[in-house]
């Protein structure tokens, strides 16, 4: 099970990075669904850390790219709100992609969680359906 999970999880961050750089921030849900899928208890959990780790590492490419251009940027930013700490921008950026996957994981989880109450329904019919027979 544990290695469902990381497939999941990985194909969440895929999905996720695509998202991001294809349509938007806003898409990166769909990536935290995808990795909500693992699991029907854990998979908001599972989303949101996907999430986290895609928009935490493309803080860091950002970082490793362009550092002059990103440092200015956050600098920026942080000033624009009250004089914040520029690493806490950065946190709250990372912390608000993590929401973000927190949210697609728990739509994912629940609807694995309804995909499995359906196969148990097929499987073993319904409960009392056996004092019938």
């Amino acid at each position: 099970m544990p290695v469902l999970i990381v497939l999941f999880l990985l194909a969440g961050m895929v999905a996720a990075f695509l998202l991001h750089l294809g349509l938007g921030w806003q898409w990166t849900v769909l990536g935290g669904l995808i990795a909500g899928l693992s699991s029907s208890r854990w998979g908001a959990l599972v989303g949101g850390f996907a999430v986290t780790l895609e928009w935490a590492a493309l803080v860091l490419f950002n970082f490793a790219v362009a550092p002059a251009e990103s440092a200015r940027f956050v600098d920026i930013g942080s000033r624009l709100l009250g004089g914040m700490a520029p690493a806490m921008l950065v946190a709250a950026t990372v912390a608000l992609g993590g929401i973000v996957g927190l949210m697609g994981g728990a739509i994912g989880s629940r609807v694995r969680a309804i995909y499995e109450q359906r196969q148990t329904k097929q499987n073993y019919g319904r409960i009392g359906d056996h004092a019938r027979d």
